[in-house]
């Protein structure tokens, strides 16, 4: 498998990512801006997070393109996952499985 998956924001721009993993989940957020009406950032960050976890080991912010703002999750081993919605505050979960 190839360590650096490509990446593509919707731009058509093809890139690599910088966390190196066996497996990764690409996350695609629809209706979400990285501006909102008067300019200002909606998500000032972080870019690039990685860490020490048994499965994930780095998140990456990704770039945005029309309304999508997309995320790589790099992963040590492919696993099972589940994606839930939370409230209060809203949220959403990608539970992975070790």
């Amino acid at each position: 498998m190839n360590p650096h998956p490509p990446k593509d924001s919707g731009s058509g721009q093809d890139q690599a990512l910088q966390i190196r993993g066996t497996s990764y989940l690409i996350v695609t957020l629809s209706g979400a801006h990285m501006y909102d009406d008067n300019g200002a950032l909606t998500y000032p960050g972080p870019y690039l997070r990685r860490l020490n976890l048994p499965v994930l080991k780095g998140v990456e912010f990704l770039g945005e393109y029309e309304g999508r703002l997309t995320f790589g999750l790099t992963l040590d081993t492919s696993s099972r996952q589940a994606t839930f919605n939370l409230t209060a505050p809203n949220r959403v979960v990608f539970d992975l499985y070790r």
